[in-house]
């Protein structure tokens, strides 16, 4: 797993506990909201493929 994939996972799983929108979550965390985007699919992708879920 890289350095990049474990901080989204992190911010991702933050986000999700946190009950905001992902918008708002990442203007107010200063991430880039289509990054956001982008790894919300490309990490379910990876961990679909491994059985695994990832937080919506």
């Amino acid at each position: 797993m890289t350095d990049r994939e474990t901080a989204w996972r992190d911010a991702l799983s933050a986000h999700s506990s946190s009950g905001m929108p992902l918008s708002r979550y990442c203007r107010d965390k200063g991430l880039n909201y289509h990054q956001a985007v982008y790894w919300r699919r490309r990490l379910a992708t990876i961990d679909g493929a491994a059985g695994l879920s990832v937080p919506e």
